[in-house]
């Protein structure tokens, strides 16, 4: 069986931010938020059963959290777990401020930033903040990852925010460059009645590839709920939600493994799936998807797919776990 490797903590649902197509439905409104105990209590059960070594602090915004986020990174380092933060920015209010805030994380072990930007986002948080933030994580050697909504006849793009002349003055033009790093990332809609348009290449952004975030994240929610992946779409695939807080992990993962559509979710990803209902009932109409979740949740919530899946999974059933076996095996072994 396979063992999660990172631990996955939704702080809270709350942020300064109310993207209109946040996954999460975030806003200020939104009170949802996890204790220290019950924060605590996860990673200790992390670390006991799994040894693992990364936790990921997302939301939400995290550090809405305040001292609880401080001594929640300090703890996970007791622990040995490396902590990655992603957030908005809003508090980057100057780069001297940003530094302070970070060189205290830092310090209690907090090894890396990431920063989500973008038309919505920027509606709310402004993009010197985000410079703010990557110019003193920079310096402090921290790694930054900034991601960048995507889509068609965006404001701010990724080769719009390189030419930023500040970027390009203490980042681009620097030693610090390589600290950095700056993705497109697909911003999709979950709602019917919000379309987004792309660009033609865009369909490469799903790609013909397992999810590695099932069987190897584990993710709690500020709803008190234990997801058995990264839960970017937790509020959109309610199977995805494997138990609640309090229960043991081990019992709560291992029932996954029961799940043949996870097991193929894992192994093939959900394109692949999606060409198999596909061929099975050629007259079916399958949209084209921008992200992975996407796709993802599209299998979850389409009837007829589900059925079209019931139908005829035993087709390809043995073939499937095979290939699961063999991938377990490389995992466990650390060859990919």
């Amino acid at each position: 069986m396979l063992n999660p490797i990172q631990a996955v903590v939704l702080t809270t649902f709350k942020c300064t931010a109310a993207c209109p197509e946040c996954c999460f439905e975030c806003s200020p409104d939104n009170e949802k938020i996890l204790s220290y105990q019950e924060i605590v209590s996860f990673l200790e059960q992390c670390h006991k059963k799994w040894n693992m070594r990364r936790v990921i602090w997302s939301g939400g915004e995290c550090f809405l959290l305040g001292e609880d986020l401080k001594r929640g990174i300090a703890y996970a380092k007791k622990l040995g777990m490396y902590s990655r933060c992603v957030t908005n920015g809003f508090w980057a209010t100057s780069e001297e401020i940003a530094y302070e805030k970070l060189k205290e994380l830092h310090q209690l072990g907090l090894e890396e930033l990431n920063l989500s930007t973008g038309d919505e986002h920027q509606l709310y948080v402004p993009q010197d903040r985000i410079l703010n933030a990557t110019i003193a994580a920079a310096k402090l050697n921290m790694r930054v990852v900034i991601s960048i909504e995507t889509r068609e006849k965006t404001n701010v793009t990724r080769e719009k925010f390189i030419n930023d002349p500040r970027y390009q003055a203490e980042i681009e033009n620097t030693e610090l460059k390589k600290f950095v790093s700056i993705l497109s990332a697909i911003w999709v809609s979950y709602h019917k009645d919000t379309v987004f348009e792309y660009s033609e290449n865009s369909e490469d952004y799903v790609e013909y590839k397992g999810c590695d975030s099932l069987f190897e994240s584990i993710c709690l929610t500020p709803n008190r709920t234990i997801v058995g992946c990264c839960g970017l779409s937790v509020e959109h695939i309610p199977e995805m939600t494997i138990g609640n807080f309090g229960e043991d992990l081990s019992e709560i993962l291992e029932k996954q493994f029961h799940d043949f559509l996870k097991i193929w979710l894992y192994v093939d990803g959900p394109k692949k799936i999606l060409d198999y209902v596909k061929e099975w009932e050629n007259n079916i109409e399958i949209p084209k998807f921008m992200h992975t979740c996407q796709a993802c949740a599209f299998i979850y919530q389409n009837k007829r797919v589900q059925e079209i899946i019931n139908n005829n999974f035993k087709k390809c059933y043995t073939e499937v776990l095979e290939r699961f076996k063999a991938k377990q095996t490389l995992k466990n072994a650390k060859i990919i």
